[in-house]
C-alpha cells in the first residue's frame, strides 16, 4: 500500500508510469493479460456501472445529458465510474482505464469527469484528457511489457494482430503503441474511402485519402528532422 502512496514534496512525487507499475502490481494483475479492470477497481474502491446516460443517471444535469453523447463518467464524490450501456468490450474497459486515469493522477482533482468520443479520443486537444489517455494506454499494454515483447518478434503487422486480442485492445491502438515505441524506423498510414456516387468499386479501383499517420521516433529523426 505504501508504494502507491503519493507526497506533496514535488521532488518525490512519483512519475506517471511509476504510478501506473505500483497499481498494477498492488492490485495483482500485473503480469497477467489482459489487464484485470475489476482488480484495479477493487483495490482503489471504485464501483463501476453501466447505464443509459440518458436517462438513468440521476448526479448527471439533465442539460449535459441532452447535449453529451457520453462514453463514460467518473464520480469522485460517489466513488463511481460508469460506462455507457452496449459499448463494446475494448470500448468499455479503455473508458474505466480512461476514469481510472483521472482518478489516480494527482493533477486531477475533479468532482465530476464526463468523457465522450472527443475526449476519449488519442488526438484530444485537452491535457487532463490527454493524461488519462496515456494512463489508460499504460494500464492496457503494462506499461513496457507490450513493446518489450513485441521487439523480440517480427517487425509486421501480423504481429500485432496476433498480440492485441491477449491485451484485450483494438487493433487500432495496439498498432498505435506498436509504432509509437519501435526502436526501428516505421510508420503506419490510416486511410479513408473518398466517397463516390457508387461504392461498387474494387478497392484497386478506389479512391482514398490520408486520415491520419503514426511514427516511431527514429522515422520521424530520420526523415523529418530536418
Amino acid at each position: 500500500m505504501e508504494k502507491f502512496q503519493t507526497t506533496s514534496n514535488t521532488a518525490q512525487t512519483p512519475t506517471r508510469e511509476e504510478i501506473v507499475e505500483a497499481l498494477l502490481v498492488e492490485a495483482g494483475t500485473a503480469d497477467h493479460l489482459p489487464t484485470d479492470e475489476d482488480k484495479l477497481l477493487g483495490y482503489l474502491k471504485l464501483e463501476q456501472l453501466s447505464f443509459d446516460f440518458m436517462h438513468e443517471l440521476d448526479f448527471l444535469p439533465e442539460t449535459q445529458k441532452r447535449t453529451l453523447d457520453l462514453r463514460a463518467a467518473l464520480s469522485f464524490n460517489d466513488r463511481l465510474v460508469a460506462t455507457q450501456s452496449g459499448l463494446s468490450d475494448k470500448r468499455k474497459r479503455f473508458g474505466i482505464f480512461h476514469e481510472i486515469g483521472h482518478f489516480i493522477l494527482p493533477e486531477h482533482r475533479s468532482k465530476l469527469f464526463l468523457d465522450d468520443d472527443s475526449t476519449l479520443s488519442w488526438w484530444t486537444r485537452t491535457r487532463i484528457e490527454r493524461e488519462a489517455n496515456e494512463i489508460a494506454a499504460e494500464l492496457l499494454f503494462q506499461g513496457n511489457r507490450f513493446t518489450e515483447e513485441a521487439l523480440s518478434l517480427p517487425a509486421s503487422v501480423q504481429t500485432v494482430t496476433d498480440m492485441a486480442p491477449r491485451y484485450g485492445a483494438s487493433y487500432e491502438s495496439a498498432m498505435r503503441r506498436y509504432t509509437e515505441r519501435h526502436v526501428l524506423p516505421c510508420a503506419v498510414i490510416v486511410l479513408d474511402k473518398v466517397r463516390r456516387d457508387s461504392d461498387e468499386l474494387e478497392f484497386e479501383d478506389s479512391e482514398y485519402k490520408v486520415h491520419y499517420t503514426i511514427t516511431s521516433p527514429l522515422f520521424r529523426k530520420r526523415y523529418f528532422s530536418r
